[in-house]
């Protein structure tokens, strides 16, 4: 994995040697770009609660996920759901897409 430091200062790299502001394309719609990141006030918030239903001992089941993960192969959601369609953004770099 990479530092945090070391991936900004890549990102700024980028930026520099792309060179975007020199781009015909967005000077025709007024884009610039900065050299540098925008900084922000942020905070992480607590993963929500995850509620199934009842487990084998009768309780309902109540989960945290940690690092962004869980498992719940054992267990049946608390409230099902139709979900006609979903998406999500990946920031995983190209050799970790297996872990999607």
């Amino acid at each position: 994995l990479t530092d945090a430091p070391t991936r900004i200062q890549k990102c700024i790299d980028l930026v520099q040697k792309s060179n975007f502001n020199s781009d015909p394309f967005l000077k025709s719609f007024g884009v610039q770009i900065k050299g540098e990141p925008v900084i922000v006030n942020g905070r992480v918030l607590s993963p929500p609660r995850l509620e199934y239903g009842k487990g084998n001992g009768g309780q309902q089941i109540v989960l945290t996920p940690k690092d962004g993960a869980w498992y719940s192969n054992e267990f049946k959601f608390f409230e099902s759901a139709y979900c006609e369609s979903f998406g999500f953004v990946s920031f995983l770099p190209p050799h970790k897409a297996s872990m999607l």
